[in-house]
């Protein structure tokens, strides 16, 4: 188990089921798989590993390995398969890839030739401990009459099968005085806490006869599934064993479901794993306040050697988001500048030269392309965000049923001259599949970037409509340039939390999610 603690919003446990398949190995053959976390130094720590599964070329390993998974914090990891101590072959990869791609399907590697020896299978399904619950409720008819004067105090106990076999409690009813014929009140329990989750675990409910003066008399049991509490009107047999073999013994009584309903909150995983492709949209800051590119105190300045502020930010931005972007196509526009092929200053612009078509592949393509046309761009000003804000919301508007959200990625060397029209603008954009994430570069103090960000108090339009939503984050770029790793952290922590809230706030499910409790 990954032993790293993480603070951030955006940290989920995942439990990894894997199998292999067409291993190439010597003639006895009792595979093993090891996960190791590359941490500092490059050095590589164990997180687990499974049983090993004898004389098998293609394993299905049933001791799963549990990790954690921060959005922002993709880790490098390797799986390894060993046979014995012959090691049998490899593959590494990063967290967000072995996430975002269901299932994670790749060959493994031996040699420095990088010879094939087989194909590993990795699902990764989130541990849900607190975000699923189902609300039940329960009557009894005709229990068995366990006091003088024919009736009983009846109450129920719930108990979850562990994986030992042993069983544990996990719920108690109240007691109902007095009556064969109890009506429970309806009560909520989570799903991990009942049966892990899992819809075909076995269930033992107990029904008691509550006595005052001595042991509770038992009165029957029966042994249900999650699957069978959720059809309302289900009824199960209260067995007693114990007077099975009276004669005419039938049951203890039939304990009823009179209404059964799952609540659920979806992570951001299960909507960026089942439908949902994340879109991104950059926006560089190409006003006078930046200074010439070829100056090498500019904002703009670079070379083979050094990386500018904007590039830095573009590839801490985009090299995570990206992964969760089918085609990585990625717009890229800019604002505050005369263009050469517009002739006019204009405060959103494609850099691509095509306003129908602004569109690259990769982070890559995106620095490349901002180098290509930085000396094409006449810095100008004022800063304006309204136009690029238009923009994003636009293309925002375009799929709102949950299959696109949209991340406006502005990098800024100084504060808005705009702040009302973008204040109204991001007020709308919390109404949209969309995040802004704003990154000052330069040292300005950004006083309205964090008006914008809104983490002190609800933003509000100019007619006091308030957001509903947070979906902004500011992150001055030189307070963390120190450390890539927090900058990184900082920018995408809010994310996640900021899927989930759309989502919610739309009465969105995720896209292709099937629920596991249903037949």
């Amino acid at each position: 188990m990954l032993v790293r603690e993480f603070s951030s919003k955006s940290h989920k446990t995942f439990e990894l089921f894997i199998k292999a398949r067409d291993l190439v190995a010597p003639a006895t053959l009792n595979p093993i798989c090891r996960l190791q976390l590359k941490v500092e130094d490059s050095k590589w720590v164990d997180l687990g590993s499974t049983e090993v599964v004898f004389m098998s070329k293609n394993p299905k390993w049933k001791q799963n390995i549990i990790i954690d998974h921060c959005f922002e914090k993709s880790s490098e990891l390797q799986f390894s398969i060993y046979s014995g101590a012959d090691f049998i072959g490899s593959i590494e990869c990063t967290s967000n890839h072995l996430i975002a791609r269901q299932p994670f399907i790749s060959h493994i590697f031996r040699g420095t030739i990088k010879e094939i020896t087989g194909t590993i299978v990795v699902k990764a399904e989130e541990v849900r401990d607190l975000e699923s619950k189902i609300n039940i409720g329960l009557v009894g008819h005709h229990l068995d009459a366990m006091d003088f004067g024919g009736k009983s105090d009846p109450y129920l106990i719930f108990y979850r099968l562990l994986q030992d076999d042993s069983w544990s409690e996990c719920y108690r009813t109240e007691i109902i005085y007095k009556t064969l014929d109890p009506v429970w009140k309806p009560f909520e329990i989570n799903l991990h806490q009942l049966c892990g989750s899992d819809p075909n675990r076995s269930i033992k409910i107990e029904c008691f006869d509550w006595d005052r003066c001595s042991s509770d008399d038992f009165i029957g049991q029966v042994t249900v599934t999650l699957r069978e509490l959720l059809r309302a009107g289900s009824q199960f047999a209260l067995i007693n064993h114990s007077k099975t073999s009276r004669k005419g013994y039938t049951n203890s009584g039939i304990l009823e479901v009179t209404s059964s309903t799952i609540t659920r909150n979806y992570s951001y995983m299960d909507y960026l794993q089942n439908g949902t492709s994340i879109k991104l949209i950059v926006a560089i800051d190409f006003t006078s306040s930046n200074g010439d590119h070829t100056d090498i105190h500019s904002l703009h300045y670079s070379n083979s050697s050094i990386q500018n502020e904007y590039q830095r930010a573009i590839e801490a931005v985009i090299k995570i988001i990206e992964i969760y972007d089918e085609d990585k196509k990625i717009a890229i526009f800019g604002f505050g500048g005369r263009p050469i092929w517009i002739r006019d200053i204009s405060h959103c612009f494609s850099l691509t030269r095509s306003e129908s078509n602004p569109y690259v592949v990769g982070h890559e393509k995106i620095i490349e392309t901002y180098i290509k046309e930085l000396p094409n761009i006449e810095l100008e000003g004022p800063t304006y965000f309204r136009w690029i804000l238009e923009m994003a919301n636009d293309k925002a508007r375009e799929k709102t049923d949950g299959s696109i959200y949209n991340v406006l990625l502005i990098i800024t060397d100084g504060d808005i001259d705009d702040f009302p029209a973008s204040r109204d603008l991001i007020v709308e954009s919390s109404r949209l599949p969309m995040s802004v994430i704003i990154i000052g570069v330069g040292g300005e103090c950004f006083s309205n970037m964090y008006r914008l960000d809104s983490d002190s108090g609800v933003l509000k339009d100019h007619n006091q409509r308030e957001a509903l939503r947070d979906c902004v984050q500011f992150v001055p770029f030189r307070q963390y340039m120190s450390s890539p790793e927090s900058f990184e952290s900082k920018i995408l922590e809010e994310i996640p939390s900021q899927i989930e809230s759309y989502m919610k706030l739309a009465n969105i499910k995720p896209l292709l999610m099937k629920c596991p409790f249903s037949d």
